[in-house]
């Protein structure tokens, strides 16, 4: 009768080299394309803010330093990941229905991107899957 507590012998096979990692330049790049493509964010500011305007890899990005504003602003931000749509509406600006007018409409401008942006992320996917498998 064989010894239930004996430790079984099994042959192991050589391991095979793992997949070469990303380098990080690569890795940034890509989290920087992913991150790009799961959020959409629509900011409608009501104030004058200097804006930081710059023009990389082809894309540009508009950026401003409220840290110390308390600024009225309609936002909408949709996450393509978790499906979660984020609006935020000042007090101060609940009545205003030219700006939600307006904010409304660039929303919607915005929602036709959704499709291309989901379908770059499967594509971005399978790229990945395609060149580490």
């Amino acid at each position: 009768m064989a010894d239930p507590l004996a430790t079984p012998v099994a042959s192991i096979a050589p391991a095979e080299a793992a997949p070469a990692e990303p380098d990080d330049k690569l890795s940034k790049k890509l989290e920087k394309i992913f991150n790009g493509l799961i959020e959409v964010k629509v900011v409608t500011i009501v104030h004058d803010v200097p804006l930081d305007v710059r023009i990389e890899d082809g894309r540009t990005t508009a950026s401003f330093d409220a840290v110390d504003q308390q600024l009225p602003a309609l936002i909408t931000i949709f996450n393509l990941i978790d499906g979660d749509v984020i609006n935020v509406v000042p007090p101060s600006l609940k009545d205003d229905d030219a700006l939600r007018a307006f904010h409304t409409a660039q929303v919607d401008k915005s929602l036709v991107v959704l499709p291309a942006n989901i379908e770059a992320l499967v594509n971005l996917g399978k790229a990945i899957i395609n060149e580490f498998s």
